[in-house]
């Protein structure tokens, strides 16, 4: 009972830490998807009148924060998610794998999940709960020893599948796994796909509704561009990058990747040599063999290596975790009365000394901003601005973009690149920002700098495209009626005079 109790206060410890890992200031794709959510309590069309490559779920999900408050509704939501995921988390592992090794995936849970957050609000931390409720799914068809399972929860399991989608589609890991799997064990395969795909094709056309009834064809047609042609562009890589992004995935997951490799072993020399698993919830330890390369695969997919990718590794590496350590105390605890509890010491030298996640201090949307109140003090509420960078300054200032491409960088990147440009140039010219603020993003050319200097800058990243002359029209346009009014360490804000 006593280490029991050493275990609950260390999820206690680590818990707090994941929360504080998000508790600040959105971050930049956060930022972006608060401001869509605001357009859309306004009463904009999603991807018509706000441009974003994402699908629109994180938006949907923003749209409830804002609801419960502007400043830290979002903050709610996230904790809320996370308390989700980790009950979904403990009620998948706990019957499968005992108590203490539960415990040690929980601490993975918690650990990697503060570690890569980066901030928070993002797709992939919001379907960690999905995720974890999809295999409780899967473990209670197919490890009950029932069968056929019913199919209610088989069309609950397609309705989150169609979840995931609609946060990315890469995010879908968990039910290619169980497909596979189904296929590979040929156990009412018909039946299974039949109603799961029930309850997936309902979700997905939910949102076609939606976004019909948001802004009707010409809606559907923007997002189809943004979200689907252009996401096919964002993630073209070379077959040598997504290696490497799915190595760096690996990498992500020290040390416990090692445990990962030694439980995957395992469990493929048992599907192997046809090696019976004790327990009824011998499956689910089946489908995470399958499950890890699938989702090492789809986190590398687009051969970028952004820490909050790799949240998706979690699930499968909880269920790994457990699995391994499983096979460790069965192997040894009862000739080695101690071995949990060395357990327990390995995983607080391990874990809580190498928490490297960046716990800055949380900063309210009002009154602590510098740049929102300069931006405020320079303009009126209602005044269109435009932000040269990431997109948070909208919303702690309360202003708009005149453009619905507000936050440029998606001009650098993707197909239609040159429409885009062009069409952001006459959004600009035919409804002119009152202030111009240039966050002097390494992603995005200078605005302060001499033609010259312009034409020469390019982007720290490679994958980025930028033709000096497509934005000609642009910056003649800002250097002919805009004067710098403000500048600081980070920013640079310019006014127009004509």
């Amino acid at each position: 009972m006593a280490v029991a109790a050493a275990w609950s206060l260390l999820l206690v410890v680590l818990f707090l830490l994941a929360i504080r890992a998000f508790l600040q200031a959105p971050g930049f794709d956060s930022g972006v998807a608060l401001y869509v959510a605001r357009g859309l309590l306004e009463g904009e069309s999603p991807y018509l009148q706000s441009w974003e490559h994402k699908a629109p779920m994180i938006f949907l999900i923003n749209v409830v924060g804002l609801l419960l408050s502007e400043g830290w509704g979002i903050w709610v939501v996230q904790v809320g998610f996370l308390v989700g995921t980790c009950l979904a988390a403990y009620q998948l592992l706990r019957p499968a794998f005992g108590w203490a090794a539960t415990f040690f995936a929980m601490t993975v849970l918690l650990v990697y999940f503060a570690r890569l957050v980066q901030g928070g609000n993002l797709v992939e931390q919001y379907a960690l709960l999905p995720q974890f409720v999809a295999l409780a799914l899967f473990a209670a068809a197919e490890g009950v020893g029932r069968r056929t399972p019913g199919k209610y929860g088989l069309m609950a399991l397609g309705a989150l599948g169609a979840g995931a989608v609609m946060l990315r589609p890469n995010l879908a890991g968990v039910w290619f796994a169980i497909g596979l799997y189904w296929l590979l064990y040929r156990n009412n395969v018909a039946w299974k796909f039949a109603w799961t795909a029930v309850g997936g094709v309902a979700v997905l056309a939910c949102f076609v509704v939606w976004l019909a009834l948001a802004g009707g064809w010409p809606t559907l047609a923007a997002f189809w561009d943004a979200a689907i042609v252009y996401n096919l562009h964002y993630s073209d890589a070379s077959p040598a990058r997504r290696f490497v992004a799915a190595r760096v995935g690996f990498e992500k997951l020290h040390p416990v990747a090692w445990v990962l490799v030694v439980g995957w072993s395992i469990g493929v020399w048992r599907m192997l040599a046809g090696v019976a698993d004790r327990g009824g919830f011998a499956p689910l330890a089946r489908l995470a063999v399958v499950l890890l390369p699938i989702e090492l695969a789809l986190t590398g997919i687009s051969g970028y290596t952004f820490g909050h990718y790799y949240l998706a590794l979690i699930p499968v590496a909880c269920v790994l975790s457990a699995f391994t350590v499983g096979q460790f105390l069965d192997a040894f605890s009862k000739r080695l009365p101690w071995a949990t509890i060395a357990l327990f010491a390995a995983t607080v030298s391990f874990y809580v000394t190498s928490l490297h996640a960046d716990h800055r201090d949380a900063a309210a949307f009002e009154g602590q901003d510098p740049l929102a109140e300069h931006i405020r003090e320079l303009s009126k509420a209602g005044d269109p601005i435009l932000v040269w960078g990431p997109a948070l300054p909208y919303l702690t200032a309360d202003r708009a973009a005149p453009t619905r491409y507000f936050y440029a960088i998606c001009l650098l990147r993707g197909n239609k690149r040159q429409e885009r440009i062009e069409e952001f140039t006459a959004d600009v010219i035919r409804r002119p920002p009152v202030l111009i603020v240039d966050l002097r993003d390494p992603s995005l050319a200078p605005l302060g700098g001499i033609d010259t200097v312009r034409s020469a800058w390019r982007p720290g990243n490679p994958r980025l495209v930028y033709d000096h002359r497509s934005f000609l029209a642009f910056f003649e346009f800002m250097d002919s009626n805009y004067v710098l009014a403000k500048t600081s360490e980070h920013y640079d804000i310019y006014r127009k005079v004509r």
